[in-house]
């Protein structure tokens, strides 16, 4: 072999290493998803089970873990709903316009939502390991205390039951 395709494929072998490696500090946690959920399209509402398997791979002991509760922004008073209604050029899909074309006062179509059509996301339970968690909502955030830390390297199981809440 030619001492110069040695050099370029050894050469060529530490860029994709180097390239290929992550970056000190950089880390990803695995999660795996199944879900079984009823969704009654006529009441915008739903009930169901989730479970995750989340493996921890942050090289700490997570004490805490959060879950986003996206449709949870779909609410009278959300934050989303607040900001459709004061930003210079919402959404037109999701706004009424209250003024005139040369000034406009959009209303955020959530704010006139019903109760029978907020499309919220309510946790009626959660374990961890088959562990009863604490958690508190915070807008469409949950915020999940576990009741023993997910150690590095260690996956943990969760169970979320589902509901929405009677009209």
């Amino acid at each position: 072999m030619n001492l110069k395709y040695l050099y370029t494929l050894i050469l060529g072998l530490f860029v994709f290493q180097t390239a290929t490696a992550q970056r000190k500090g950089y880390w990803q946690q695995t999660v795996d998803y199944k879900m079984n959920i009823d969704v009654n399209e006529k009441t915008y509402q739903y009930n169901g089970n989730m479970q995750l398997k989340y493996s921890n791979n942050s090289g700490q002991s997570l004490k805490k873990v959060y879950f986003h509760l996206y449709f949870n922004a779909f609410q009278p008073g959300s934050m989303m709903d607040n900001r459709l209604a004061n930003i210079a050029d919402p959404d037109k899909r999701m706004t009424t316009n209250l003024g005139t074309k040369d000034k406009p006062k959009y209303q955020s179509r959530i704010a006139t939502l019903t109760a029978k059509q907020i499309g919220y996301q309510k946790i009626k339970s959660l374990t961890m390991n088959g562990n009863n968690t604490s958690f508190k909502v915070d807008g469409t955030l949950l915020e999940v205390t576990l009741p023993n830390a997910i150690e590095d390297g260690e996956t943990a199981t969760f169970d979320m039951k589902l509901g929405s809440p009677s009209p």
